[in-house]
């Protein structure tokens, strides 16, 4: 049975968790304090932190899940201690509490970790866009992985979260122009976190986007699966579609192969609605793509780059190259010569050319 929680409560929740933790975090246990003072953690040089650093890592590599996080927590009040409660030399550590925590499933010290990361993230770098953005990337990125082992409605509401924090490192990069090249993977990845919140079809999925920033599901505010699939392909499509302007709006080289920059453009949107399992949307953009490619001066080798290689869908990176031909014929020697590609109930590629044609 699912919790029901009024907005006013909900967010009341909300500001005590917040208090809860930051208290928590900035406060350090006193006994605990006093043993690193004695050892001289206080005065102990950077050095020393990367040994111990160093020595967790392994540990954590190893599998020692506990010893790792034990020599973690004493790096974190350690570093603390040295540079002071608000510093960015504390992030360092606190990525790896992060990390082992995910790998112990301790949710609940990952979640409280995830905080007051965003936390200080934003006291930090409030007037620093691109670093900003590159922790709130860090942030999602440990969701993410989060995600990747949860189910039911943790999960989503870690997807959730982790795509708000990419769209607020958008935000962030947008008021810079002179970090536009930042922004294309970012919002291939917005695109790819629709995705998954679309195969989830989680009915609690909408409360989590409207109504609150903790994992509890508030009723009422459902979308049907066939909803949810359309949204997130109309929102997909509508990123992809500011990739391609970002791209076909830039100014290039003169020996730039643009109609090899523009076939990947549209292969890219057939990408998209084969992974909808829109075959007739996907075969249009994908025959499109391969009549462009027949304009290039290198056509045969562009098309076994875009259509002759296994390219697994979704991509997990924008791959949108600026090629002159010299360089595309160097990639197509990479390609193995008809190569045949078939779908698979548990893997998707892009059709090969000989099915385009």
């Amino acid at each position: 049975m699912h919790c029901r929680l009024s907005v006013k409560t909900a967010r009341m929740v909300k500001r005590n968790t917040l208090a809860l933790m930051l208290l928590s975090l900035m406060s350090i246990n006193g006994h605990a304090a006093d043993q690193l003072t004695v050892a001289g953690y206080n005065t102990v040089s950077i050095d020393r932190i990367l040994e111990l650093q160093a020595a967790a890592t392994q540990l954590h590599e190893r599998g020692q899940l506990d010893e790792a996080l034990a020599i973690y927590n004493e790096l974190f009040l350690a570093v603390r201690l040295k540079s002071g409660l608000f510093t960015e030399e504390q992030l360092l550590v606190l990525d790896r509490l992060l990390a082992v925590n995910i790998d112990r499933s301790d949710w609940d010290s990952l979640n409280q970790q995830l905080g007051y990361h965003e936390w200080l993230i934003n006291r930090l770098f409030g007037k620093n866009p691109v670093a900003l953005a590159q922790q709130l990337q860090v942030n999602s990125l440990h969701r993410q992985q989060a995600a990747s082992r949860l189910q039911g409605p943790q999960r989503s509401w870690h997807l959730v979260q982790a795509r708000t924090q990419l769209w607020r490192a958008v935000s962030a990069l947008e008021s810079l122009p002179e970090e536009s090249e930042r922004l294309p993977n970012l919002w291939l990845q917005i695109a790819n976190l629709h995705l998954e919140l679309n195969n989830d079809g989680q009915r609690w999925l909408t409360s989590f986007e409207n109504r609150t920033n903790e994992p509890d599901m508030i009723s009422g505010w459902a979308l049907r699966g066939n909803e949810v699939e359309q949204r997130s392909h109309e929102i997909g499509s509508e990123l992809l579609q500011k990739i391609s302007t970002h791209y076909r709006t830039r100014q290039y080289p003169s020996n730039v192969d643009r109609y090899a920059l523009e076939a990947q453009l549209v292969a890219l949107q057939g990408d998209w609605e084969m992974i909808f399992d829109q075959p007739r949307q996907a075969l249009h953009f994908y025959q499109q793509a391969l009549k462009v490619a027949s304009d290039s001066s290198c056509a045969s080798e562009l098309r076994d780059v875009l259509f002759g290689q296994a390219i697994s869908l979704p991509l997990a990176e924008l791959n949108i190259e600026e090629s002159s031909c010299a360089q595309i014929r160097l990639k197509s020697v990479e390609v193995i010569s008809g190569q045949l590609l078939s779908q698979t109930d548990s893997k998707l590629y892009r059709p090969h050319w000989e099915h385009l044609e």
